[in-house]
This record gives C-alpha cells, structure tokens and sequence, in this order.
C-alpha cells in the first residue's frame, strides 16, 4: 500500500493540508529532496500545485517506479524520481533542503545524512511529541550539531490535530551552541557600570561560559 489514508476527506487532511502548510512556511531552498519519498508526499504533490525543482528519493522499487510513471503523466519537468536512498544520491549531487516526513527521529535521520556535505538545511514535518524527541536528540553525541532556525505550527481537521514544520541548520565546525542554563544566564545576568558596556556571551571549554566585556577605564564592572 502506498498510503492508509484512501477516502477524499483523510486525504486531504492527512496529507493535502499539510502539503499546502510546507509550501505557504517559506521554510524551503530550491532544489529540494523528499527523503523517503513514498506516495509522494510531499515533494511530488508540491510539485503538482507549484513547478519548483524536487528529488523524490525511494528506495522501494514499486514506490519509485509509482512516483516515476505519475511524474511522467502528468509531465512534471522538474520533478527527478531517484530509486535509492537519499543519502545515496547526495555523495554526487546537491540539493538546498532535505525535507523528511515520517521516515523517522531527526536523530536517525541526521545519522543517515551527516557524513554528506550536499545539502545545506533539514525541514522536519513533525506532530505532537516533537519537543520531546528534539530533547533526546540534544543528548546525543551529534546534539551540538544542528540547531533550530525557524518552525511553523498548524492544525488540520475536524479535530484540529496539531502539526509543527521545523527547519534545521547545520552548526558551522568548531562553534559551540549553549545548553540550556547558559541561555538562562545570558537572558538573565544583568550588568552595573557608569559608563556604556559592550558584552559578548560565549560558551567556554568544558561547558563554563566566558564573559568577555570590553569597559573604559570610567569605572569598575560588576555583574548581579
């Protein structure tokens, strides 16, 4: 089966909505891959309502041979169907944005596509229970590698089922993102001088945080 969902109004809940969500989120660079493409959704729906450049990577033959001949009957130009795994296609080929949509943890998915430099963000179609798995990812070894940069939530149906589209950006080699309470204390510390003070707030080594004040000689600084 290429998808559950197989009466008008299912579809269009479960998977139209959320199509015409990723295209209205401005969350996509083109071209763009559907990691695990499917049915194809969303990359090949997308395509349908707009011409924008989309992979359609599957690696199930009888998946990729459907997204192929639909493709081709309804002369999507600028859709390319790959009958392999994304991470496959991208050692020799690049796109701007991987998006993925229930094909598993953004822990899994980042490992099946960190060792490929081809691709520049990751947009995550996620529901109820996404910040409890983007939690457990920030735990894991490659916790410090990607961060948020933007999100769009949503809701569709008759029961307003909630849906939230994240977009992921790599962490440039050799930066640091802050845990938690050393956003805390950035947001909170708060600065005493009689003169203007410029300060920058890094992460040190071993997690500490460094306070790097530039002050004139005016007067001392002092933090509360």
């Amino acid at each position: 089966n290429l998808t559950r969902l197989i009466s008008p109004r299912d579809f269009v809940e479960g998977h139209v909505l959320d199509v015409k969500a990723l295209l209205e989120s401005k969350l996509l660079d083109f071209p763009a891959m559907d990691l695990g493409s499917g049915a194809g959704v969303p990359g090949l729906l997308a395509a349908i309502v707009r011409p924008d450049p989309w992979v359609l990577a599957e690696s199930e033959r009888h998946k990729a041979e459907f997204l192929f001949r639909i493709a081709r009957e309804l002369n999507l130009t600028s859709v390319k169907v790959v009958a392999d795994r994304g991470e496959s296609y991208l050692v020799d080929h690049e796109v701007h944005t991987v998006v993925a949509r229930a094909v598993g943890t953004v822990e899994k998915i980042y490992g099946w596509l960190r060792e490929r430099s081809t691709w520049n963000n990751l947009v995550l179609m996620k529901s109820t229970g996404w910040e409890a798995e983007w939690k457990t990812f920030q735990e894991t070894k490659w916790g410090r590698e990607l961060q948020i940069e933007r999100t769009t939530e949503y809701r569709v149906g008759a029961e307003q089922k909630y849906r939230i589209i994240v977009r992921l950006e790599r962490v440039p080699r050799g930066t640091s993102l802050m845990t938690l309470s050393e956003r805390f204390f950035c947001q909170s510390i708060k600065f005493e001088s009689d003169v203007p003070v410029s300060a920058s707030l890094l992460p040190a080594e071993k997690g500490e945080l460094a306070v790097l004040a530039e002050s004139s000689s005016h007067g001392p600084l002092r933090a509360r």
